[in-house]
């Protein structure tokens, strides 16, 4: 009986270590859990595409005096080479409307206003000589705002001889208008007025305007006439009897 008394007690001292918990294990704790937030990445803004704005020519003068009509049409519709430019080759003049005339007998220098801004733009001044009689004359420059065109100006630079031409190549685009007085310096709105117009024109007593629309495309300055753009009411018509031509000509230069 002894033996299995001490039997018992020698097992029981075996097992109580095993079954007594382990203070070297660390007693588990309560964590937080981690949310995780997406981060919104915001992409920067794109760089705002320059949209192209289209006008149509309208009439350099006011529209109750009628139809202008076209005296001589010989820009060069090419590029510009004025070596080879003469009384009529190199440009383009407009006449004054029907009884608008000096022949006519209307004094048009006292009307007040007759050169209308044909499209929207910003004026300089520029010399283009003297008269005979040593009297300085002048011109304007309009110069069209960033990204605005003239329609019909892919069909002009095609005209001209441009294979596939883009508005990307076009660096400056203007009117000039010659044989005024009295211009206003500045940005205008199509119809607003900014000149008045040079009455005196020794050839045949006729009151005419230089029109010529400049355009530099690839670094490259051509001229065209008015008449191969869009031209709003009235139409511009032929001045009968006028001894130079009345359609444009591509690469119409002087002999």
């Amino acid at each position: 009986m002894k033996k299995i008394i001490i039997f018992a007690l020698m097992f029981y001292m075996i097992l109580m270590p095993a079954c007594t918990p382990d203070s070297s294990i660390p007693t588990p704790t309560t964590t937080r859990s981690l949310t995780f937030i997406p981060t919104i990445m915001l992409k920067p803004s794109a760089t705002p595409t320059p949209f192209s704005i289209f006008m149509t020519i309208g009439s350099p003068f006011p529209s109750e005096w009628g139809n202008p009509r076209i005296w001589s049409n010989d820009s060069f519709n090419g590029p510009a080479d004025f070596t080879r430019v003469d009384d009529h080759h190199g440009h383009m003049d407009v006449a004054v409307p029907q009884g608008y005339e000096i022949a006519d007998g209307f004094d048009i220098d006292g009307y007040i206003g007759d050169v209308i801004a044909p499209i929207d733009g910003c004026v300089s001044i520029y010399k283009v000589g003297k008269n005979e009689k040593g009297v300085q004359n002048y011109g304007l420059h309009l110069v069209l705002k960033e990204n605005t065109y003239i329609e019909g100006i892919e069909n002009s630079l095609i005209y001209a001889g441009i294979e596939n031409p883009e508005l990307k190549n076009i660096s400056n685009m203007r009117i000039d208008l010659g044989h005024v007085k009295e211009i206003k310096e500045g940005c205008f709105k199509k119809g607003e007025v900014i000149a008045e117009i040079e009455p005196f024109n020794p050839y045949r007593g006729q009151t005419k305007l230089g029109f010529t629309i400049w355009v530099y495309y690839k670094g490259i300055e051509y001229g065209f006439t008015p008449t191969l753009f869009s031209i709003d009411d009235p139409p511009w018509i032929c001045y009968k009897n006028s001894p130079y031509d009345c359609e444009p000509e591509p690469h119409d230069y002087a002999p």
